[in-house]
């Protein structure tokens, strides 16, 4: 399930810690997690400490650009943007080429990405235990105003349909850029008939990213050989091998770093989009996770809407969203 699941999981006794089959495996718990990239493990643990959730896949957001309508309005790869202010010089350029917006917004899990600007803008929508947010701090005001002014200046505009309506669209050659998961670009391996890239998303005062994906759980409802058959297939799924596989197919990032030596994954990360998107794992960092998530994420969504579609202050209406989550924080 969502990363973000877990503790929803873990509160409704749903799951159980995996930290007892970790410790029976040969040397132990540190031992069976070391194989997986560290920072693909900060959503793994629960309010209590344990260890709940073990990573099946991994993404981040990443931003993708049509390179045969970048190169068009004279854009080259060497030129692709690395800050902010360089994004929005780069939209001018296509904008006033297309005369349409250049980057489209996704819908549904623009939360997520949301996020991640936050965090390139210094700041963090949670605190460190999960157990605060910080919806009306200048750092996520000053990303929605930028996502305002975006929009206001005919810059960006907001996909209609489903998540995978912006890749699809993409794929299309619909949306000169998006931002979008890592999980999309095995797509656009099968299907894209243009030039495309991906890059390490820009930077406002750090390059940051939030990670998302899958954990697996083991449901707290199994018998004892429930639970031992439970636990040989996840140990199959994180094999090297496996997990390479999964990747190729999916394009989501390998949980454990020797899949990156199979030979299925040494070939597609040897792609220049591939090698990008695997240097902005340098900048990732864990997704928020606060109790009664999804309450919260709605609270969060409908700020951002008030913002990009009825013209409301970014700290005015962060500012309601911060009141409306500490009902459910108390």
């Amino acid at each position: 399930m969502e990363i973000s699941e877990l503790v929803l999981l873990q509160d409704s006794h749903a799951i159980m810690p995996l930290d007892a089959f970790m410790e029976q495996e040969p040397g132990g718990k540190d031992s069976f997690l070391r194989p997986f990239i560290p920072n693909f493990l900060a959503n793994s643990y629960g309010s209590d400490g344990q260890f709940y959730g073990l990573p099946l896949i991994r993404s981040t957001p990443i931003i993708y650009y049509n390179m045969d309508v970048l190169k068009e309005a004279g854009i080259t790869l060497e030129q692709l943007p690395t800050t902010w202010e360089e994004l929005t010089h780069t939209l001018q350029k296509i904008t006033t080429m297309t005369g349409a917006p250049s980057l489209m917004l996704a819908p549904t899990w623009y939360d997520w990405l949301f996020e991640s600007f936050v965090r390139q803008h210094g700041g963090a929508l949670v605190n460190d235990t999960n157990t605060q947010v910080q919806f009306d701090h200048p750092e996520a005001i000053g990303a929605l105003s930028y996502w305002q002014m975006l929009l206001k200046q005919g810059l960006m505009g907001r996909v209609v349909g489903s998540w995978k309506s912006t890749i699809n669209g993409f794929a299309l050659g619909k949306y000169p850029v998006i931002y979008y998961s890592t999980g999309g670009m095995g797509q656009l391996v099968e299907n894209a008939s243009f030039e495309w890239m991906v890059d390490v998303m820009p930077q406002k005062m750090v390059h940051a990213t939030s990670i998302g994906a899958a954990n697996i759980f083991l449901s707290n409802h199994m018998t004892a050989a429930e639970q031992a058959g439970a636990w040989a297939f996840v140990r199959f799924l994180i094999r090297p091998d496996i997990q390479a596989r999964i990747s190729h197919k999916s394009g989501y990032f390998p949980v454990v770093e020797a899949a990156f030596d199979e030979p299925l994954l040494k070939q597609r990360y040897a792609m220049e989009p591939f090698k990008r998107a695997k240097k902005q794992l340098g900048f990732a960092g864990p997704k928020m996770m606060p109790r009664h998530h999804a309450e919260i994420r709605n609270i969060l969504k409908a700020a951002i809407d008030r913002t990009l579609n009825e013209g409301m202050s970014p700290e005015k209406s962060l500012l309601i969203a911060q009141q409306e989550v500490q009902k459910w924080l108390k």
